[in-house]
C-alpha cells in the first residue's frame, strides 16, 4: 500500500487533534512530519482545535514553596497522578503572571520570562525602566495577553514614578511607552496576581488608592488592541480589601469572585458591559461549597469555572461551580499561585531551548476527591481514550504503508 493512498489533508487533520506533547515526539518520525509540525499554519490550526475542544489538554501549574521555589505541573484530566517537578532556569521566586494559548509569563525583578512548557522554549525580556535602576519606580500591575487584531502576544507593565504603561510586543521584540492622563498609578500597594485578568484582549486590574475619605478600590482596564486605558466601576460588594476577591474569565466575560467569610459562600459577578457603566455588572450566582471553609485565601479561578481556595492549614480546595464536586490537594509546601495552561505548539521568537526535561516527582502529595451523592464525571477516561484511539489508528495506518 502506497503512502499516497492516504491524503495529506487526512494526515494533517488527525495530527491536529492530538495533544501537543504527543506531536512533539512525532517530530522525530520523519522530515516531512517535522516540517509539518513546525509550520506556523499547522500550529495555528492545532491551537484552534485545542481552544474549541470541550475536553482541552491542559495542565495546572502550581508555584509552591517545597521543593524550595519550585513549580509543579499536574494534568487537568489526571489529577490522581503525582505532580511533576517542572525544570526551569528561572530565578528563585519568579512570579506567575498569566497564561494564554500555551504561553506562560513570569516576572522577576527587572525581567519577564515567556515560556512554553510543552515545547520547553523560553525567552527572557528585560524591563528597560526597572533595569535602568530608577530608585522610585515600581510596578502597579503586570499583564500578559493576546492581541487578536495584530495576532501578537504582549506583556503590559503599569508603572508608578514615572506614570506610564509599557507594552512589549513578542512579534516586534520591542517595548513601547504609552503615557496616560488617567490617574491609575496612585496605588498604595504593589500588584498581586489574583486581582488581575486578561479577557478577550483586555487587561483588567484592581488597585487600592488613597483619597480624602481614606482608602478606595478601583478597577482599570487596558485594551491590547487600541491601547486605551479606562477606569471602570466595581460591583457593589462592600469591602474587598485583602485576599477575598479574584478576577477571572467566565465564559469570555470578566468575572469577579468574592469569598463571603461570614456566610461561608462565594459570590460570582460578571461584567456584561465592557464600557464599565453603572449597570455593567450582574450577579450570576452564590456558590455554597458542600465542604465548609471559613478561614483562608482565594487563590484564583480556572478556565473550567473551578474556584481555587487555600485554607489556614495550606490545603488547596478546587470547587466545581457547575456540579457538587470538590478536589482537595495537600502538598508539603504552600501553594503560592496556580494557573491553568493549555498545551500548544506556539513558537516564541528568539527563544532558547531548555536542555533538560522535568526533574521527576518532587513533592509528596495527598489528593482526595469529594463528590456528594456519587455524582462524578470522569473526564480523564474520555480524554485518554480519545487520544489513545487516534494514536492506535495512526499506528495501524503506518503499518499498512
Amino acid at each position: 500500500m502506497s503512502s499516497r493512498s492516504i491524503p495529506e489533508e487526512a494526515i494533517e487533520e488527525i495530527l491536529s487533534r492530538l495533544p501537543a506533547r504527543t506531536l512533539i515526539r512525532f517530530r522525530r518520525v520523519c522530515k516531512p512530519w517535522l516540517h509539518l509540525l513546525t509550520n506556523p499554519t499547522f500550529i495555528q490550526h492545532h491551537l484552534n482545535k485545542v481552544k474549541t475542544n470541550p475536553i482541552p489538554n491542559s495542565s495546572l501549574i502550581l508555584d509552591t514553596t517545597l521543593p524550595e521555589n519550585s513549580m509543579l505541573t499536574l494534568h487537568v484530566h489526571d489529577r490522581l497522578a503525582s505532580p511533576a517537578l517542572l525544570h526551569h532556569p528561572f530565578p528563585a521566586r519568579s512570579t506567575l503572571v498569566s497564561s494564554v494559548d500555551g504561553l506562560v509569563c513570569l516576572c522577576h525583578d527587572d525581567q519577564f520570562i515567556l515560556w512554553n512548557p510543552a515545547t520547553k522554549l523560553y525567552k527572557c525580556v528585560l524591563d528597560p525602566i526597572i533595569h535602568a535602576g530608577a530608585s522610585f519606580t515600581r510596578r502597579v500591575a503586570v499583564g500578559f495577553g493576546h492581541d487578536p487584531v495584530r495576532n501578537d502576544y504582549s506583556v503590559v507593565s503599569v508603572l508608578k514614578n514615572p506614570q506610564l504603561v509599557q507594552v512589549y510586543s513578542l512579534n516586534l521584540n520591542t517595548w513601547r511607552e504609552i503615557g496616560t492622563q488617567v490617574d491609575v498609578l496612585r496605588a498604595s500597594d504593589s500588584w498581586w496576581r489574583e486581582s488581575q485578568a486578561v479577557v478577550n484582549g483586555v487587561f483588567y486590574w484592581i488597585v487600592t488608592t488613597t483619597n480624602r475619605r481614606g482608602w478606595d478600590v478601583c478597577l482599570f482596564s487596558f485594551d491590547l488592541c487600541n491601547e486605551a486605558i479606562r477606569r471602570a466601576r466595581l460591583p457593589d460588594i462592600g469591602d474587598i480589601l485583602g485576599s477575598d476577591v479574584v478576577l477571572g474569565d467566565h465564559k469570555e466575560s470578566l468575572a469577579l469572585i468574592k469569598h463571603c467569610r461570614d456566610e461561608n459562600c462565594f459570590d460570582l459577578w460578571v461584567m456584561d458591559d465592557c464600557d464599565g457603566g453603572e449597570d455593567a455588572w450582574s450577579k450570576k450566582y452564590t456558590f455554597i461549597p458542600i465542604l465548609p471553609v471559613e478561614e483562608g485565601d482565594l487563590i484564583g479561578c480556572l478556565m473550567n469555572g473551578e474556584i481555587v481556595f487555600r485554607d489556614k492549614k495550606d490545603t488547596l480546595f478546587l470547587f466545581n461551580t457547575e456540579n457538587p464536586e470538590t478536589w482537595i490537594l495537600s502538598l508539603d509546601g504552600v501553594v503560592i499561585a496556580i494557573l491553568d495552561c493549555t498545551e500548544s505548539l506556539l513558537h516564541i521568537k528568539g527563544a532558547k531551548q531548555l536542555e533538560t526535561d522535568a526533574a521527576g516527582k518532587g513533592n509528596r502529595m495527598r489528593y482526595s476527591h469529594y463528590v456528594p451523592c456519587n455524582q462524578f464525571t470522569s473526564y480523564n477516561n474520555e480524554c485518554v481514550a480519545f487520544e489513545a484511539s487516534l494514536i492506535y489508528i495512526f499506528v495501524v495506518v503506518l503499518m499498512l504503508l
